[in-house]
């Protein structure tokens, strides 16, 4: 069992603020030798604040208006990339020219890192249809999303009843799934293909895929963004949402944060990279 949420980087005083540093970072797009920024986003807890009920979630209007501004702009693409299924994030974000990753990178337009999809499914099935049965709280919800499927326990008030419920998932998983594991988050624990692909082998993939050299950058909440910020570094740009310990190169505090993150970029920052391309002869 990965037990990700164990794993402290650095502290909340050695990350800074990215509203504080915009100047450094204006200078760093100014500098960069790439022609474009790939900007990465994680969807709950990054564009979407988390809510009780995961169906209930959705991007602010602000955070929404400004992808789509900015998905408009010269030198700049971007792709979401979320534990939810594809579909299910695609329809929430909905907005044409961003690209889009479900299931952590697992599932990705015209691609699978899984070499029998159709297996993985079958052995969710099972872990879910025995998770049902055996998990008997009505504020835990169990989420099959085909290749992965989520344990939900936000809802859950007693941290007896949490770690109860963790237990069975983990048991449920060694017993029935060995090609399956289990990966501990913020009052969820993710059920996913035990195979060496992660959210970072995914904003690798879309970055190779461009003709042009791109500066990377990612914002995300969770401890599956971890993997990517540990892959763009030293020289991509990490945005942690929250104050837990992170491989993030900044952090911002929330959700409304991040708006202003998005509000920069799409005011100067952007500008910051074409422009300083576009006169270079």
């Amino acid at each position: 069992m990965d037990d990700s949420t164990d794993t402290q980087h650095d502290t909340v005083a050695s990350v800074p603020w990215i509203l504080s540093e915009t100047d450094r970072l204006g200078q760093q797009l100014a500098t960069t030798d790439a022609q474009r920024l790939f900007l990465g986003l994680d969807f709950d807890g990054t564009l979407a604040p988390h809510v009780d009920e995961p169906s209930a979630a959705e991007p602010t209007a602000e955070n929404q208006e400004l992808l789509r501004t900015l998905s408009r702009q010269a030198g700049v693409d971007i792709a979401v990339i979320s534990g939810r299924a594809l579909d299910d994030v695609r329809d929430r974000v909905g907005i044409d020219g961003v690209e889009y990753a479900g299931n952590h990178g697992l599932e990705l337009d015209g691609a699978s890192p899984l070499s029998d999809p159709d297996a993985t499914r079958a052995q969710i099935r099972t872990v879910c249809d025995r998770l049902e049965t055996e998990i008997d709280h009505e504020d835990c919800a169990i989420e099959n999303k085909g290749i992965t499927a989520t344990v939900h326990y936000r809802r859950v008030d007693d941290e007896e009843s949490k770690a109860r419920i963790r237990s069975i998932v983990e048991t449920v998983v060694e017993d029935d799934a060995s090609d399956l594991r289990c990966t501990r988050g913020a009052n969820i624990v993710e059920i996913r293909p035990a195979i060496d692909w992660d959210k970072g082998e995914a904003v690798q993939w879309f970055v190779d895929r461009r003709s042009d050299a791109c500066l990377p950058m990612y914002i995300g909440d969770d401890t599956t963004d971890e993997d990517v910020f540990r892959a763009i570094a030293p020289d991509g740009i990490g945005v942690h949402v929250g104050t837990d310990g992170t491989a993030a190169t900044y952090r911002v505090a929330d959700v409304e944060a991040v708006t202003a993150v998005l509000q920069w970029l799409a005011d100067a920052g952007v500008d910051e990279l074409v422009g300083e391309n576009n006169s270079n002869p």
